[in-house]
C-alpha cells in the first residue's frame, strides 16, 4: 500500500471509479498517511462514510473529514462520536443537522450536544427552534449566553428555566425591550425572588413602581428590601412614580411634608422609613399621619466639653 507523502504525488483521476472506492474504503481511517497526503484523499475520492467505525483516528484527520463532510450523520455514527471523539460531537453534528434533528427523541436529547448547537452562529435561528421542539420539557439557560432576540425569546417563552428568574431580573437591562416585555411578565408573581436579589437595575424598578398593576403592599416589600442599597434620589423617585408624591419629600432636602392619609398602607410604608432611619417616627392625628423627623443636633447642644476630655485623653 502506498502509504505517507507518496500519496500526495498520486493522480487520483487516472484511478477507475471501483479502485477509488476500494482505495478510499480501505485508507480514509489509516493514521499512516501525513495530513496533506489525507487531505488530498479525501478531496479528490473521498465519499460519504455510512458506517463509521474508526475508534483511534488522529485528530487532524476527523478535523478534515469533518470538514469535507465525509461521515454520515446517523444513530450509530453518532454513538461511536460520544464514546471516542467527544469533543468533535458537535462539529460533527453540524455537517448535517436536520439529519441530527431527525434522529433525536425526547428521551435521547442530550443537553450537552443541544447548547453547543445553540452556541453555533453557523446554524440559523429556524434549525435551533426546530432541535428545541424535539424536546419541549428541557430548561435551557440563558445567563452567559448571547443568543440572537428570537432565540432568546423563544426559549423564554417555552424552555424558561425558572432557576434563573434571579440573574434575569438582575440582568434585565441588558436586554432587548421585548426580552423585557417576557422578563417582566414573570415579576409580579414573583415578589419572593425579586427581594432576594442582590441588586436590580433602576429601569426595572421604574416599571416596576410606574406599574398600576402591581399592588401597593408589593411595592411596599420591594421598597423595603431595596432602601438600603439606592440613593435618596432613586428612592424618591420610586415613590413619586408609584403615587407618592408627598412622602418623596423625606428624601428630598427643604420639602415641607403635608399630612399622610391615615390607613395601613402609608402606616405600613412610613414603618419602612421609620425601621430604615429615614424617619424618627410618626403621629396619628385623627384624620392622617404626621411625620416626625429625624432631628439634627443643633451647633450649641454640641458638647465641647467631652471633645476636649477626648483630645486631652489622646
Amino acid at each position: 500500500m502506498i502509504i505517507n507523502n507518496s500519496l500526495e504525488e498520486i493522480e487520483f483521476k487516472d484511478f477507475s471509479d471501483d479502485v477509488k472506492a476500494d482505495f478510499w474504503e480501505k485508507s480514509y481511517c489509516n493514521n499512516s498517511y501525513s495530513f496533506l497526503a489525507y487531505q488530498k484523499m479525501c478531496e479528490n475520492i473521498g465519499t460519504v462514510v455510512n458506517n463509521f467505525n474508526a475508534s483511534g483516528l488522529a485528530s487532524e484527520k476527523i478535523k478534515c473529514l469533518l470538514e469535507n463532510k465525509l461521515i454520515q450523520v446517523n444513530a450509530n455514527n453518532l454513538n461511536v462520536f460520544r464514546a471516542n471523539y467527544k469533543e468533535y460531537v458537535v462539529d460533527y453534528i453540524c455537517t448535517d443537522i436536520d439529519r441530527y434533528i431527525s434522529i433525536i427523541k425526547p428521551n435521547t436529547f442530550n443537553m450537552n450536544e443541544a447548547l453547543g448547537i445553540l452556541d453555533n452562529p453557523v446554524i440559523s435561528y429556524e434549525e435551533k427552534i426546530a432541535l428545541l421542539e424535539r424536546a419541549p420539557q428541557v430548561k435551557i439557560p440563558l445567563i452567559g449566553k448571547q443568543y440572537d432576540e428570537e432565540l432568546t425569546l423563544y426559549i423564554l417563552k417555552n424552555h424558561f428555566d425558572s432557576t434563573e428568574l434571579g440573574k434575569l431580573f438582575e440582568k434585565y437591562a441588558v436586554f432587548s425591550p421585548d426580552v423585557r416585555d417576557e422578563i417582566y411578565a414573570h415579576v409580579k408573581t414573583s415578589i419572593n425572588v425579586l427581594v432576594a436579589c442582590s441588586s436590580l437595575p433602576e429601569i426595572l424598578l421604574e416599571r416596576l413602581f410606574e406599574d398600576k398593576d402591581f399592588s401597593q403592599e408589593d411595592k411596599i416589600t420591594v421598597f423595603d428590601s431595596i432602601l438600603s442599597k439606592i440613593d435618596k434620589d432613586t428612592a424618591a423617585k420610586l415613590l413619586i412614580l408609584s403615587g407618592e408624591t408627598n412622602i418623596a419629600k423625606v428624601f428630598q432636602e427643604n420639602k415641607r411634608l403635608s399630612s399622610i392619609p391615615n390607613d395601613n398602607y402609608h402606616k405600613e410604608l412610613l414603618e419602612v422609613l421609620r425601621y430604615h432611619n429615614y424617619i424618627e417616627g410618626y403621629e396619628d392625628i385623627g384624620n392622617g399621619f404626621k411625620i416626625k423627623k429625624i432631628s439634627k443636633p443643633k451647633k450649641e447642644d454640641f458638647n465641647y466639653k467631652a471633645f476636649d476630655e477626648i483630645l486631652a485623653y489622646k
